[in-house]
């Protein structure tokens, strides 16, 4: 009865391949990581844009409307008005008052940086 044990026939993984492996997913999770953050503020990027647009747009029908050359954001945005609800997605801050003559739009204070819309 000296022939090799049951237990010894049996391949298992040896502790450097485990090792590899988790190297390899550690890397692949390194690369992965950056890129899904950066869809994430390319979205947002987007969104802000979007708002940007929406409020350019509110504004020139105010100017239309009301003959007047300066629009506040509070005639602007509320229940009732042009836009009824305009939420920062990133922190970002919008202009208090848009002039007729603004050819920029910019929400500043996000937290990936200030995000300009051109108005023309």
């Amino acid at each position: 009865m000296t022939g090799p044990s049951p237990c010894r026939n049996r391949r298992a993984f040896t502790l450097v391949e485990i090792m590899v492996v988790i190297v390899i997913i550690g890397l692949l999770a390194a690369i992965a990581i950056p890129v899904i953050s950066a869809f994430g503020n390319r979205a947002k990027e987007r969104l802000i844009l979007q708002n940007l647009r929406l409020l350019s747009d509110a504004a020139q029908v105010y100017f239309m409307e009301s003959m007047s050359n300066e629009a506040r954001l509070a005639d602007l945005v509320g229940e009732g008005r042009f836009i009824r609800n305009l939420d920062p997605v990133a922190g970002e801050e919008y202009p208090l008052i848009i002039l007729y003559e603004d050819t920029f739009i910019v929400a500043t204070g996000a937290v990936f940086g200030d995000v300009v819309y051109d108005v023309r």
